[in-house]
């Protein structure tokens, strides 16, 4: 549904990460049929779907990262908020510092797999 809305982007629960390739292969085809349905050289297509996903830990973020590579992770609950009723007191939150481990831990692993590349000879 969220496809053939016309939207440039997606959401996907942490539960469902294992759908993003599957949304991305569907996004390549209604791409290519919209382009091949357009009679106008003017028509403008967007040619990728922005993908992101939930994370609450950074084994789970740095997991999600390398095996779906999602365009961006929305981290948390880093606060007490209404769209997570059950988490009622600070104990219970992921906390405000989780975005930046994620940050660091995702950077590293992405330094690490360039720099074992170099070493390699690889491009």
């Amino acid at each position: 549904a969220v496809i053939d809305s016309g939207a440039d982007g997606i959401h996907v629960k942490e539960r469902d990460v294992w759908r993003i390739p599957a949304l991305r292969d569907q996004w390549m085809c209604h791409t290519a049929r919209q382009q091949r349905a357009s009679k106008s050289s003017f028509a403008t297509v967007p040619s990728a779907l922005v993908v992101g996903t939930s994370t609450h830990s950074v084994d789970t973020a740095v997991s999600t990262w390398n095996q779906f590579k999602p365009d961006y992770l929305f981290v948390g609950t880093c606060y007490i908020t209404a769209s997570h009723p059950e988490k009622t007191s600070q104990d219970e939150l992921e906390g405000p510092c989780l975005p930046g481990c994620v940050k660091r831990a995702i950077w590293h692993q992405f330094q690490k797999e360039n720099n074992s590349c170099e070493a390699a000879g690889c491009d």
